[in-house]
């Protein structure tokens, strides 16, 4: 970059560097793959999808095998005008529920939510409105060939290729927001259950947040 006023001016050169030891330091901050099915046996607490009782092996709609059931059968007549059925829904779940449990990940999805939803200039949202966050989370090809030629539909392309998880977009949602549609009953309550839990064990001056992904809900504390 010039300055177009000076002629004379020595141009200014941007330098894109990266650490050598990036990588490294990301493995050593990494979750192992044994910790993160741990968390996701141990800490995460499934519920039946419409009464809410918490269940250790939950029954799964076998079409859509998405919705979780006390009883598929009182709750069908409900369920089945919008139940379709999904390829490879449950690995959407278990991606879902692995994002959800490991920590380095989860700290920058914090952080961004913060920064990109604009938390920090509201003090009301996460404390006396609830706030909820819709993330956008997709398995995309890690190379960017093979990524492109699956955008223009190339035969070349390899059946099976690396993937990596990709956060997409961030949508953010809040009492009064404009144009929003309020929490159902079953939101808010389970708002209402964790922001008192959260009170509960010393996390009275961080938001609460209900961190919605394409197949299942989290309620997370966001420290600013």
């Amino acid at each position: 970059m010039t300055d177009t006023n000076n002629p004379s001016a020595i141009p200014n050169a941007m330098i894109h560097v990266i650490d050598p030891e990036r990588d490294n330091t990301f493995r050593a901050l990494a979750a192992t793959s044994g910790y993160l099915k741990a968390q996701s046996r141990n800490k995460i607490l499934v519920k039946c999808t419409q009464c809410e009782t918490e269940m250790e092996k939950p029954r799964k709609c076998s079409k859509c095998r998405s919705v979780l059931y006390c009883s598929q059968r009182k709750n069908w007549p409900t369920h089945k005008r919008i139940c379709h059925e999904v390829e490879h829904s449950s690995g959407v779940l278990k991606l879902v529920r692995m994002f959800s449990v490991n920590p380095l990940l989860m700290m920058y999805l914090k952080v961004a939510i913060v920064l990109d939803c604009n938390l920090l200039n509201n003090p009301r949202i996460g404390f006396e409105l609830p706030f909820v966050a819709h993330v956008d989370i997709a398995l995309e090809p890690s190379d960017i060939f093979d990524f492109v030629g699956l955008y223009f539909d190339d035969k070349v392309v390899r059946e099976k290729l690396q993937g990596m998880v990709q956060v997409n977009a961030m949508t953010p949602w809040y009492t009064g927001m404009q144009g929003a549609r309020p929490l159902t009953p079953q939101r808010l309550n389970q708002w209402r259950e964790v922001r008192a839990r959260h009170n509960a064990d010393g996390y009275t001056k961080d938001p609460n947040n209900n961190l919605h992904g394409k197949c299942g809900v989290s309620y997370i504390p966001c420290h600013p």
